[in-house]
């Protein structure tokens, strides 16, 4: 018996020296009452294999000999497994189960990450992060998909494939989307128009891939079309409300800063909706890319309907068309052109570049030319309370109307203005027609020209006129028609 209690002890150190002191049940010599035995009062709960009468139960028992059982460890369910029993060198281990609530001890992925493996669970977030991290680009743009887009984004994307659209994307007020179309297309089903612009949409493009766009669409064809780099804006139809832009709208609060990209082959048809490509109430900053073939097939504002306030310093506006005024622009309030060019554009009625009952300031180097017009002017008509400003090298030229309608300039209302000065030119167009190759003035309409400003070589029917204007300063308000 004596030897028992020896041996029941050894093992209760053995297991104490294991189990942390400040989880471990403390095991003390008074535990053992003297017979050899456990007290009941002072027994080891159930967890540490005694019974209620404080001995060691039926599976535990000691051989008669009083020593161990011959696997001289403790049963499986109760404390330490035969596979975690004392090795040759007094090395012990807790059971599995024991080790649960355990502190201090050391966990799987500790020891891992201590030989220089990852834990399990870092290997699972790898893929998720690369996942994120792949669809952000070197400018720190995330791609735009179909599952991401909402009306609600803010923010820098840029398309990595072509999207359509099942409806309108709106730019919500106080919002600002980059959309970089990375030579990519947006569209839509025809159920409206493409965009709509309440905060500050900034379009631009980094591909340098070109094709070819006329009014029937891309062609292969360099004959009758423009060249777009890069992705496009197209498919709307029917404009925003009663207002219209088949391709964009731009609200009163909205800004559409476009800098590359193309806005083409859009189309609006009603009456009164006006703004085939785009239809500007807000701020149209235009600094690059294109707006092309865009139709409005019974209004105003082929490729811009504008009543806000519109700056030009770039790109280009071309081969847009409308069955009425201003195939290029239909223009209400400030537009204001330095760069680019306007041209190849057509209206039925009049103004194939450009209708006009606001203000128009022509500078630096904005071109208009090519364009064609119907009854009324090729280039430029300025209608009713309308006043066009050219200086610096601005140019319009080689336009031409058909039937009684003037090539360049027609002044065509007692309140329309045009102002030339510094080296601004209006050149080389025609009219098939009896009148004006170059300016028409009528109705007591006023013209104003100063500096090196010079109206040269257009033709009236199959005369060539070539007037000059040799006063630094020469105002013209006449009754009958001025023709140049």
């Amino acid at each position: 018996m004596e030897a028992a209690k020896e041996t029941v002890e050894e093992v209760v150190d053995m297991v104490q020296e294991l189990i942390p002191d400040d989880t471990a049940t403390e095991i003390t010599d008074e535990a053992l009452d003297a017979d050899g035995a456990l007290d009941e009062d002072e027994s080891l709960d159930e967890d540490e294999a005694l019974d209620a009468d404080g001995a060691l139960d039926a599976d535990e028992a000691l051989d008669e000999d009083g020593t161990l059982d011959e696997d001289e460890a403790l049963d499986a369910d109760e404390s330490l497994d035969e596979d975690e029993a004392l090795d040759e060198n007094a090395e012990q281990a807790l059971d599995e189960d024991s080790q649960d609530g355990l502190e201090g001890t050391t966990s799987d992925d500790e020891i891992a990450t201590e030989e220089g493996v990852e834990p399990a669970i870092e290997d699972e977030l790898t893929e998720p992060v690369a996942e994120i991290l792949a669809t952000v680009n070197s400018d720190g743009y995330t791609e735009l998909t179909t599952s991401n887009l909402s009306n609600s984004l803010s923010g820098s994307y840029y398309l990595g494939e072509d999207i359509t659209l099942d409806s309108t994307w709106t730019i919500a007020t106080g919002k600002t989307v980059t959309l970089d179309l990375n030579g990519h297309d947006v569209s839509t089903n025809g159920s409206s128009t493409v965009f709509i612009v309440d905060g500050t949409l900034n379009l631009e493009d980094s591909s340098s891939g070109e094709r070819y766009y006329n009014l029937n669409g891309l062609t292969a064809s360099t004959t009758d079309s423009v060249k777009v780099t890069g992705g496009i804006i197209t498919g709307g139809t029917s404009g925003y409300s009663n207002f219209g832009g088949g391709g964009i709208y731009i609200g009163s609060s909205g800004t559409l800063n476009m800098s590359g990209g193309n806005v083409v082959g859009n189309e609006i048809s009603r009456e009164d909706i006006f703004g085939g490509g785009i239809y500007n109430a807000g701020t149209f900053n235009l600094s690059g890319g294109v707006i092309a073939a865009n139709k409005s097939t019974a209004e105003k504002g082929g490729g811009v309907y504008n009543i806000g306030e519109f700056n030009m310093t770039g790109g280009e506006i071309a081969y847009n068309s409308t069955t009425k005024y201003g195939g290029g622009v239909y223009n209400t309030k400030p537009f204001y052109m330095s760069a680019g060019s306007i041209h190849n554009n057509y209206a039925s009625l009049g103004g194939g570049a450009m209708s006009n009952i606001g203000l128009v300031e022509m500078s630096g180097t904005a071109n208009i030319s090519y364009n064609t017009g119907g009854n009324t002017c090729g280039g430029i008509f300025i209608a009713e309370n309308g006043t066009v400003e050219m200086s610096g090298n601005s140019t319009v030229s080689n336009n031409h109307a058909g039937g009684n309608g003037n090539g360049g300039i027609g002044i065509r209302y007692s309140s329309s203005t045009l102002t030339m000065s510094e080296n601004a030119t209006i050149k080389n167009n025609t009219t098939t027609g009896s009148i004006a190759g170059g300016v028409y003035l009528v109705n007591n309409g006023t013209f104003n020209i100063s500096g090196n400003a010079e109206v040269l070589n257009n033709y009236s029917g199959a005369a060539k006129v070539q007037q000059q204007v040799p006063l630094p300063i020469f105002i013209w308000q006449k009754i009958i028609p001025l023709q140049l």
